[in-house]
């Protein structure tokens, strides 16, 4: 070039990109390009370099704006059967990717980059007793997606069991009872056992409930049979 090459941005988004130098005076000479963007998404600009004698140059900078890794945090409602996921919001984020892995790093059936929608939080079931598991969150936001987020491990507790004893079948006649005892056990449990009968009515209970304490629960439960006709 004969004389300095000067250089000047334009188009809309012209003002999200700035230079070192507006003008080149030696050659060769660096010019540093600044990337400064207000909002998720992809912006560009145009770049025109001009010299007396010389034709122009023009070059289109494209910058791209993603959004902020979410910051995942301690799981709650952690269960033997699932738990919640959390996660706090990102700035222009419309949607979150949640991913679960299992104790090896494998993907938990179900939760491989599962779009939950624009919350902070996500029930997360399919899952095992006594196990470990760690999840991740993507945010998502006017098409473009985070990184990862940092991972937050979780082991679910030790699942509720309850156990009895199998009882046959009744006999009796018709006006008369036939009662029988079956023996109810329970640990890891989180509230008191309910007993109940579905079907015919003539079998009935002695007691609705067996108390739960310390997580385990223990009783007899008399089934009486009662049949009204043959």
């Amino acid at each position: 070039y004969d004389s300095d090459v000067k250089l000047a941005l334009s188009g809309e988004n012209a003002g999200l990109f700035s230079l070192s130098s507006a003008s080149v005076t030696e050659f060769p000479s660096d010019v540093n390009f600044t990337f400064n963007p207000t909002a998720i998404g992809e912006f560009s600009a145009t770049l025109t370099a001009t010299s007396a004698g010389a034709q122009d140059k023009i070059l289109t900078l494209t910058g791209f704006a993603k959004p902020a890794a979410p910051v995942a945090s301690v799981a709650t409602n952690v269960e033997s059967s699932g738990f919640t996921a959390n996660w706090a919001s990102v700035d222009g984020a419309t949607n979150y990717i949640i991913n679960v892995y299992d104790a090896n790093g494998n993907v938990v059936d179900g939760y491989e980059n599962l779009e939950v929608g624009n919350a902070t939080s996500y029930n997360v079931d399919n899952v095992s007793p006594e196990q470990s598991y760690t999840y991740d969150v993507i945010a998502i936001g006017n098409g473009a997606a985070s990184d990862k987020s940092n991972k937050i491990s979780v082991t679910s507790p030790k699942g509720a069991v309850i156990t009895y004893v199998a009882i046959g079948e009744f006999e009796t006649s018709v006006g008369a009872t036939a009662e029988k005892t079956i023996y109810i056990d329970g640990v890891n449990l989180t509230g008191d056992v309910t007993v109940s009968l579905d079907g015919d009515a003539a079998f009935s209970t002695n007691v609705s409930s067996i108390a739960t304490t310390d997580g385990a629960a223990s009783g007899a439960v008399a089934i009486t049979f009662a049949p009204a006709a043959v």
